[in-house]
């Protein structure tokens, strides 16, 4: 043999055996790395099934928290709240559950998971007939054989949970130690088969450590992200139980007055006066009702960026005053004053969104006449021309805060603390929804407060600009607030016909009635089909449209209308109240746009848009003479006696309506309208009747215009018993004649 051929041989049998030695070294590798990825897989299941167990065990200790809690708690309020926090518990465990159920098992855990369920099955209505139990205020003797049983049950619970994450545990050590003992081997089998592929072996035992520590590494970080995201799921599960029950005091308690007030309202037993104070409490609480929803979609609309502003050019001072009139009347209800100060020189004319700068403006007065029990309330107003804002400063004397609360106050459903909501009510969401506005409108909400001497918040808006616009530089130079048109229902009549589609019975009851009383003819339509036939087929000088009807809704309706060539006014009456709809409707062709629940006022100022006034009143000028004399005649000298002292008593009643001496002025119109129905003249009565029941309903605006009406009616009753006497004085006359002449 050649040593050339010795030399490859060598070199052959050298490069067979390093690549032996590769192959066999590939194996161990292969080996050591197979075993320690099924390693790390076993021991990251067996982790996330403990996080999960350990998850349902928290779980249920929270809720024996929280029954121990509802156990020691007398409050209302804080009993319904904790009990939210005990249901909201059950969240987590359910959840950990059933991804714990999803994960592989042996029969041992599929055994424990049994009993497991089991438990939970039994135990579970016993928690909730304890909790029940608490809630009805149950004798204590009920509740605790219920509360032993239930914790006996839990405590089961508990020791399962226990053995099931020792179980787990064990599984995961055992993981390990098999881990290493494969490794050992695979170390062992690399070591036999040469040291050529140590160094390789070792390569890839780094590279595999590396790997594993890598996946760990990144498992730790799953796990914080985990434990961070069960935290915050536990905060929001926290707040929104605390906003349910906020939200549930805040309707329940308006409601319990709406359904009260109601049915008290029909006892026969109920004066006009506790009829009338019924009816403003369901009003009142109705729209307090109203406005929790308005500030929830405001709110959820600024936190969706689709709340839209509609900027225009309005008089400030126009608009202070309507806050002032509506503020001084809740502010007189405490016998606070509520002034407003004008720090001039300020503009008589801005750009903003009037409505919103008007809402938030009213939410803090709101907040400082609920807040403040002594002193005073009051807006202070300046203009900041550098960068053409305007300033609003409410101050009032009120609780005051602290700077902790100072620092939470414009967070949503967040009041100063548990006891100021059980207090003073409210849901939190004013302040917060003022704050989003503000920004909308190109300023901010600020606070400065000391606790019980009171608080001023700064609201400041981009005023626009005002270049060309007049600024007022004295006190007497403030423009007077102008007065809009005005319809009276009691003197003011409409004449013409209006059809309403609208397919809600009571709805169709409660417009109807109010237009009616203006002196509208009203015709009712079920949905839009039937709108369109009557429409094209009678004549109307106006139609409210209802949105959504069943068959066919409103916007359909109208745009059928418009498309065909229907000309007379069309305004929407819906309760949708989004910038949206008014587009909508607007878009579809529509001449006004109402919400509901329906305003009156707006109500009779469209109305009056559209329809004529009725300048006809048969009353008008023609004598009322007396039905008594009618059927009793000879009663003529005592309503003769009650016919000369009208002029009397009218001026007196005219001089209390001047002075506003209401009580007087009530107890003159309530013997009154005794007195004339006793005559004979029931229009004395019904418009007596009318200025008694106005001024028990405070509106004094309409009490001022009864007396108007009054005045023409007592015109009317005297004229009438003239003409009457003349008439029976003429009979006589002529039946006496023949007698007297025959004497002559």
């Amino acid at each position: 043999m050649s040593p050339l051929s010795i030399k490859r041989l060598i070199h052959f049998s050298f490069g067979g055996s390093v690549l032996i030695l590769f192959l066999l070294g590939m194996i161990g590798m292969y080996q050591v790395r197979s075993s320690n990825e099924t390693m790390a897989e076993i021991v990251q299941v067996n982790n996330k099934k403990i996080e999960l167990a350990n998850t349902m065990r928290n779980a249920i200790l929270l809720r024996q928290s929280s029954l121990n809690l509802m156990l020691s708690i007398d409050d209302v309020f804080e009993l319904e709240q904790e009990r939210m926090n005990y249901y909201a518990h059950a969240g987590p465990y359910r959840i950990a559950r059933d991804h714990l159920l999803q994960l592989p098992m042996n029969e041992t855990e599929k055994s424990l998971h049994k009993q497991i369920s089991q438990i939970t099955r039994s135990a579970q209505p016993l928690n909730n007939q304890a909790v029940d139990l608490l809630l009805s205020s149950a004798d204590e003797r009920q509740i605790e054989p219920i509360l032993i049983e239930a914790k006996a049950e839990q405590s089961d619970l508990l020791n399962l949970l226990s053995q099931l994450i020792e179980l787990q545990n064990l599984y995961a050590n055992e993981a390990v130690y098999n881990g290493r003992e494969q490794y050992d081997q695979s170390v062992l089998f690399v070591f036999y088969f040469g040291i050529a592929v140590v160094f390789a072996a070792m390569v890839v035992v780094r590279y595999i450590s590396n790997f594993i520590t890598t996946k760990n590494v990144e498992l730790l970080h799953k796990n914080e992200e985990l434990a961070v995201a069960s935290e915050k799921a536990l905060e929001a599960t926290r707040a929104k139980s605390a906003f349910l029950a906020t939200m549930s005091h805040e309707i329940r308690t308006p409601l319990t007055a709406i359904i009260g007030f109601a049915e008290a309202s029909l006892d026969k037993d109920q004066t006009m006066a506790d009829r009338v104070t019924a009816t403003k409490t369901i009003i009142r609480s109705g729209k307090h009702l109203l406005d929790i929803i308005n500030d929830i979609l405001d709110l959820s609309k600024t936190e969706a960026n689709k709340l839209d502003l509609e900027l225009n050019q309005f008089s400030l001072f126009e608009m202070l005053h309507d806050v002032q009139t509506l503020m001084s009347e809740r502010a007189r209800e405490k016998q606070l004053p509520f002034t407003i100060e004008y720090q001039l020189p300020l503009p008589k004319q801005i750009v903003s969104d009037e409505l919103r700068m008007k809402q938030i403006l009213i939410n803090l007065c709101g907040n400082a006449i609920k807040f403040t029990q002594m002193g005073r309330v009051g807006i202070s107003v300046w203009y900041a021309k550098d960068n053409h804002q305007v300033g609003f400063d409410v101050i009032d004397t009120g609780i005051g805060l602290s700077d902790a609360q100072c620092s939470t106050i414009f967070e949503p459903f967040t009041q100063a603390d548990s006891s100021t909501t059980r207090k003073y009510g409210g849901t939190g969401l004013g302040l917060s929804l003022s704050r989003e506005l503000a920004t909308l409108l190109g300023g901010e909400i600020s606070v400065k407060s000391i606790e019980a001497v009171g608080s001023r918040f700064t609201f400041t808006a981009d005023a626009g600009s005002t270049e060309h616009v007049e600024f007022v530089h004295k006190v007497e130079d403030i423009p007077k607030p102008q007065k809009g048109m005005e319809l009276s229902t009691e003197t003011t009549k409409l004449k013409g016909r209006i059809l309403l589609a609208e397919d809600n019975a009571d709805n169709q009851r409660l417009i109807s009635m109010l237009l009616h009383k203006i002196g509208a003819k009203v015709t009712v339509a079920e949905n839009g089909q039937i709108a369109i036939d009557r429409a094209l087929n009678e004549n109307y000088d106006l139609i409210f449209m209802d949105m959504q009807m069943p068959v066919m809704g409103g916007m359909e309706a109208i745009r059928h209308l418009r498309e065909i060539g229907y000309t007379k006014p069309i305004v929407a009456l819906t309760a949708n109240a989004m910038k949206q709809d008014y587009d909508n409707c607007i878009e579809a062709g529509s001449d006004g746009f109402l919400t509901k629940p329906v305003d009156r006022e707006h109500l009779y100022t469209t109305t009056a848009k559209y329809l004529q006034k009725d300048e006809s009143d048969e009353g008008d000028g023609i004598p009322i003479t007396s039905s008594l004399l009618e059927k009793e005649p000879e009663f003529i000298d005592m309503v003769e006696k009650f016919v000369n002292d009208l002029p009397n008593k009218l001026a007196d009643i005219q001089a209390h309506a001047t002075n506003e001496n209401w009580s007087e002025l009530r107890r003159m119109a309530h013997t009154l309208k005794g007195s004339g129905g006793g005559m004979g003249y029931s229009i004395l009565t019904n418009v007596s009747g009318n200025i008694e029941f106005q001024i028990i309903n405070q509106n004094y605006k309409d009490v001022k215009a009864l007396v108007n009406q009054l005045e023409d009616v007592c015109q009317r009753i005297i004229s009438g018993f003239v003409k009457h006497k003349l008439t029976q004085n003429n009979i006589a006359f002529l039946g006496s004649k023949p007698s007297h002449c025959k004497g002559s």
